[in-house]
């Protein structure tokens, strides 16, 4: 191990155990730039994968041969010990232990640029269609889409029931001047027959009849009169119970409706169980670990047809001695690695393909079983919303119903009360006509005519109160306007604020990567490449990821700068620095760095030394990250300007 800097405080130490092709190793790391140097197959890749499995990712594998079927990996960082374990039963991988962040998406997408890599690997295939679906949630993977939008669906939900509300006291304000104008002609109403009833009595008290018979009238004038006005009262309190009694009906029957839609909702959300998504989670662990083994058998034969200096498989792909000890790089015809035989140089090329092309499927079909877990688990948060929801309305349901109950029971207590009243209003009636009978005639009928205009009073009277009560419960209502208004106003501002953190992110993951892009693409002095940038075409849908789109400048021969969307028109080593940079981009704009301080890097030698250099700068330079770890070959490790670490990949074994 050779160090071009000094050592620095904060040291990482890093031991493997039968992880990849490693059956032990250990190295330290200091801040800064750290780089493993050897030649291919010499364990730098399972080294950068134990790694990524100690930061809480899932790219490393159990050794073949491993005496317990288990992997152990331990990173040290800043006095904290992160561990790892790796169980392998049935082509299944099972992990345990505690890594440094359980965020295995941040871990695999942007601290882990690997050949493995999602992003790399999604823009490297130069399929534009499939850049064009899959990049935007790549990118955008951090940020928990579902929690957003069952935010702005449940303040939608609210925003609706305060519009109807709204619409409800928009509804009593316009009857409010109409009752108010009732109002004022019942009041003068009852003033016009008090003034008539009391010129009855004046004439009354100025007829010569006798003192005694006329105080026992006026005594039954007044206990009738108190008897009418005790049975408005009733009258009017039995209305308001009526009227609160059908506006608790129609809210038991909003409820109902509310709460037989929820209920549909859960019916119709089938509810995953935590079986059923380990189960997926298993089987994508199988789909990709075959996906890596078969990437590394393409790569053993790649390195085995392109070669000029003596290399050595893999062990979890060797076959035997006879098979390698044929593996003469100078000859025609060479040993296939993947049945042993021999066969001519260009066999083992289609033969390569064949087994690229499987990998890429085992590597879509493990997207696709992390695609389906994804939305069992949105669905199983979506259905806990939908329970709570239901208990809710079921509870209010419960205290509707129990307050009908109550005003019913209320509503028979009064009208038994009427119905008594009425009965002592009746006896008073035939009390009158019997006192009629000794009065002249005279008095006789001012006595009816007080007795009439008293009831027609008592019917203004009660008309008066239901008018008070009304506006009173209009004026109740339409005090809750701005409060409503308010709570909708901020509930708005709450929606608009989450679809705005979206766009957000969006736009600076955009940015992120257009500016990195185009400042890469200038440091690594690319003829053909003018600029590159990622245009963004955001979502109609207001909770919904944008489409990504990248858009590459070219020069052509005669000087002309044209922009191409096709990916397929780019070099292997063009495509692989946009995949790169894209992937380096979601670092930087997610703040990677302040939950997983480590950059992995391999496969990066399709680019030349001095590029290599360049780009390795450009990080150190550009992104806050304190440990950075690249795989490199010896020749491109010897061409470094940046002060770093080297470790020589030799000495993993």
């Amino acid at each position: 191990m050779t160090t071009e800097r000094p050592a620095d405080s904060n040291h990482a130490s890093l031991t493997v155990s039968d992880i990849g092709g490693i059956q032990q190793a250990a190295i330290e790391m200091t801040p800064g730039l750290t780089t493993l140097a050897g030649a291919n197959a010499t364990n730098r890749t399972s080294l950068l994968q134990a790694l990524n499995e100690t930061l809480g990712g899932t790219m490393g594998s159990v050794r073949r041969g491993a005496g317990d079927e288990q992997a152990h990996a331990e990173l040290t960082v800043n006095d904290e010990t992160c561990r790892r374990t790796l169980a392998q039963w049935e082509g299944s991988i099972t992990r345990g232990g505690s890594p440094y962040t359980t965020n295995s998406t941040i871990v695999n997408l942007y601290a882990s640029l690997l050949e493995r890599n999602e992003i790399r690997r999604l823009i490297e295939s130069g399929d534009s269609a499939s850049v064009d679906r899959k990049l935007p949630d790549l990118l955008m993977a951090p940020i928990d889409l579902d929690a957003i939008q069952a935010e702005i669906e449940e303040r939608q939900q609210r925003r609706r029931m305060i519009e109807n509300q709204l619409e409800k006291i928009e509804s009593k304000k316009a009857e409010l001047p109409g009752l108010e104008e009732r109002r004022r002609e019942e009041k003068r109403t009852i003033e016009e027959l008090e003034s008539e009833i009391a010129a009855k009595r004046e004439q009354i008290t100025e007829l010569d009849i006798d003192r005694g018979e006329a105080e026992a009238a006026e005594a039954q004038l007044d206990e009738l009169e108190t008897a009418q006005e005790e049975s408005r009262s009733i009258e009017a309190t039995i209305e308001r119970k009526e009227r609160s009694l059908e506006e608790s009906q129609q809210r038991l029957g909003d409820k109902r409706d509310e709460l037989t839609e929820v209920e549909q909702r859960i019916e119709e959300t089938s509810a995953p169980d935590e079986e059923t998504i380990q189960t997926l989670e298993e089987r994508r662990d199988r789909v990709a670990h075959v996906a890596s083994l078969l990437d590394s058998l393409a790569e053993a034969s790649r390195s085995l047809t392109t070669t000029e200096e003596t290399f050595s498989l893999p062990d979890a792909l060797i076959l035997d001695e006879d098979v390698t000890g044929a593996l003469d790089p100078g000859a025609q015809t060479i040993a296939c690695p993947t049945c042993g035989n021999t066969v001519e140089r260009e066999t083992v090329h289609d033969r390569i393909d064949v087994i690229r092309s499987s990998a890429t499927e085992h590597h879509e079909k493990a997207d696709e079983i992390e695609e389906q877990q994804s939305k069992l688990r949105s669905r199983r948060q979506q259905l806990e919303q939908l329970q709570r929801e239901k208990q809710g309305l079921e509870n209010d349901i419960q205290r509707l119903e129990h307050r009908i109950d109550e005003t019913d029971e209320r509503i028979s207590e009064l009208k038994h009360d009427l119905e008594a009243k009425q009965e002592e209003i009746d006896d008073l009636y035939d009390r009158v006509e019997e006192m009629r009978e000794h009065r002249n005639r005279e008095l006789e009928t001012l006595y009816d005519e007080i007795a009439d205009l008293q009831g027609e009073r008592a019917d203004a009277e009660a008309n008066l109160d239901r008018l008070e009560s009304q506006i009173v419960e209009h004026e109740s209502t339409v005090d809750e306007e701005d409060a409503l208004r308010e709570e909708k106003a901020e509930l708005e501002e709450a929606i608009e604020e989450r679809r705005g953190r979206i766009s957000s992110l969006e736009k600076r993951v955009q940015e992120e990567a257009s500016n990195h892009m185009s400042a890469l693409v200038e440091r690594l002095q690319y003829d053909r490449i003018e600029g590159i940038r990622l245009d963004r075409k955001p979502s109609e849908a207001p909770a919904s990821f944008s489409e990504f789109e990248l858009v590459v400048a070219r020069r052509r021969e005669d000087g002309v700068v044209i922009e191409e969307r096709d990916l397929a028109t780019l070099s292997e080593s063009e495509r692989s620095l946009i995949g790169l940079v894209v992937a380096l981009a979601g670092y930087i704009a997610h703040e990677v760095a302040d939950e997983v301080p480590f950059m992995l890097l391999d496969s990066i030698e399709q680019f030349d030394s001095g590029r290599i250099s360049r780009l390795l700068q450009y990080v150190r330079e550009e992104v806050d990250v304190t440990y950075v770890i690249a795989a490199l070959l010896p020749e491109d490790a010897s061409g470094i300007t940046v002060g770093h670490t080297e470790i020589e990949a030799d000495s993993l074994t």
